[in-house]
């Protein structure tokens, strides 16, 4: 059996994991340190409260760690950062897996999951969102990073990467070649799979409700509205433009975030792009705005392992 370990349930991986059990009938089973997802929790990044509408639990077989942790009186995880390793050593032995793939190793959780497979001798195989460019870290970081990554690669049965970068990262740290497998980031497409008459109805709803015309060109951003997702660049680059385009263009926020006020303010002055702020919006409710952009924009700075916007557009 395959057990595979999450801090929480994800949007975009829980269709992954219901085609593997349905589909591909791989006997698997996703262990969660937290179900904060499902019920609903403050995002600090988006600054607003979040629950997905989409079905994160359903067509394969899962645990929460939260019914152990209630069980011993301790409360549960509200968000990413309060999530530990509490559990884990439990589930690995309840399961007896033949292979475990830990997503990460940053979070206690995640070490955990390394640590207690590895103890368990079940084969470790991971997928993480690893690369090694744009890293602020100081020469003693880089160093100890390494070394325990070089020991850990070297125990990993398999390792899936997401993109070139983290294959070069891989690679750069000792695992060997034929232990890697391409394994690209997807999304369910499901929510968006709109008719030729269904798209065109929905670009002119959204255009039209937003008095966007019809020579306009309408820029989709949608994300955190964070320093590290580079609205404040875009805003400043769309500021620079020659009047002429400036005018035919309209700058389409989808998201909420801390930087929200400022780039209202950026975007308040004379001769600005005119912009649109949607706010937050759930992925059922992104199709038609998708249809009535003309393009996206992914201006990411930092820790942008891969944009699923991107697949999303």
């Amino acid at each position: 059996m395959l057990l595979i370990f999450e801090t929480h349930p994800v949007q975009y991986h829980a269709p992954v994991y219901r085609m593997l059990a349905q589909e591909f009938c791989i006997p698997l089973k996703v262990i969660y340190g937290a179900d904060f997802s499902v019920r609903g929790y403050k995002d600090i990044e988006f600054g607003t409260d979040v629950k997905w509408d989409t079905d994160l639990l359903g067509g394969y077989s899962f645990q929460h760690i939260a019914e152990q942790l209630l069980q011993a009186g301790r409360s549960i995880p509200n968000n990413y950062s309060e999530v530990t390793g509490f559990g884990v050593k439990q589930a690995l032995a309840e399961n007896l897996p033949a292979v475990v793939l830990a997503l990460g190793y940053t979070n206690s959780f995640d070490r955990s999951v390394i640590k207690q497979a590895l103890a368990h001798n079940a084969r470790l195989m991971v997928r993480f969102e690893a690369n090694d460019v744009s890293q602020k870290r100081s020469g003693i970081k880089i160093f100890v990073r390494s070394l325990f990554l070089r020991t850990l690669y070297w125990r990993t049965a398999r390792a899936l990467y997401i993109g070139q970068r983290a294959k070069e990262h891989y690679v750069r740290h000792g695992l060997a070649r034929n232990k890697l497998n391409f394994s690209p980031y997807c999304v369910d497409l499901s929510h968006c799979r709109l008719g030729v008459e269904e798209i065109a109805e929905g670009r002119t709803r959204v255009r039209a409700k937003h008095a966007v015309g019809t020579t306009d060109y309408m820029a989709l951003f949608a994300g955190k509205l964070s320093a590290r997702k580079g609205v404040r660049e875009w805003v400043s680059a769309a500021l620079s433009l020659p009047l002429e385009t400036k005018r035919l263009l309209v700058l389409a926020f989808v998201g909420a975030g801390e930087l929200e006020a400022e780039l209202r303010g950026q975007l308040a002055v004379a001769d600005a792009p005119r912009s649109i702020f949607f706010g937050f919006k759930n992925q059922n409710e992104l199709s038609e705005i998708y249809a009535a952009s003309d393009f996206g924009v992914l201006p990411s700075i930092e820790g942008e392992t891969w944009g699923l916007v991107v697949n999303e557009s």
